[in-house]
């Protein structure tokens, strides 16, 4: 899997954020492993609704120590191309998303 600077670079500023870093970061092996996927998208649900928004991202980031708003997890979110209108993030979108990421 190679995951090009220019995949990472959505908005097209040659600025990538350090989120796409970390995610550019992430052994294959956790990108294509299911229950890990699975653990993650829950670990990241932590208002255990079933699916993401930008408060529960936020939420369990913070409770990680990162000082992040909902906010700028929005912005992050909506440069995937496929976000939905409803800002709500099902465990098959976000397998999706990381496809997406990856350029699979």
């Amino acid at each position: 899997m190679l995951i090009t600077f220019a995949k990472l670079d959505i908005n097209k500023t040659n600025l990538i954020t350090y989120t796409q870093f970390l995610f550019a970061t992430l052994p294959h092996d956790v990108l294509a492993d299911d229950t890990l996927l699975e653990r993650h998208f829950n670990d990241l649900d932590s208002l255990t609704e079933g699916f993401l928004t930008k408060q529960s991202i936020a939420i369990a980031l913070k409770r990680k120590g990162f000082e992040i708003s909902e906010e700028t997890v929005l912005q992050e979110l909506q440069t995937y191309e496929d976000f939905p209108a409803d800002g709500k993030i099902t465990l098959e979108l976000f397998k999706g998303m990381l496809s997406w990421f990856c350029g699979e």
